[in-house]
């Protein structure tokens, strides 16, 4: 909501400005500098330098901004490129997450599988420990 808000503000409104939104947005990008992936933390960059972009561009009135979004003549929405990066992100967490591995022993890999003994004997200290 907040690059939402602030790319409006930066068609419709001369400046810029660096108020509680833009410093939240800021805040947000660093904390995804330490848990997403780099191609995520690029898309945020490039929405936040599209905003920019567009700031340091004279403003319009929101009746004409609504009809150059109807007649597709307006500039590219720098959010768009960054959802699709996002989504396509979460839904490869999702596929990674969506089968948890098995414990060790109980798959059908027979790299993986411990010999038969083995298994026995876990499971006999996995009993003995409960």
């Amino acid at each position: 909501m907040i690059a939402s808000n602030m790319l409006l503000n930066a068609f419709t409104q001369n400046g810029i400005s660096f108020g509680g939104d833009e410093q939240r947005l800021i805040g947000l990008m660093n904390r995804m500098r330490l848990f997403a992936p780099s191609h995520v933390v690029t898309g945020a960059e490039a929405v936040l330098r599209g905003i920019l972009e567009i700031a340091l561009k004279p403003s319009i009135e929101l009746r004409q901004l609504a009809k150059q979004a109807l007649a597709k003549s307006l500039d590219p929405d720098p959010l768009l490129a960054f959802s699709e990066i996002g989504r396509a992100d979460l839904d490869s967490v999702r596929r990674g997450v969506a089968r948890p591995p098995r414990p060790l022993g109980t798959g059908t890999s027979r790299l993986f599988r411990l010999p038969r003994r083995e298994r026995n004997r876990s499971a006999a200290v996995h009993t003995v420990v409960q």
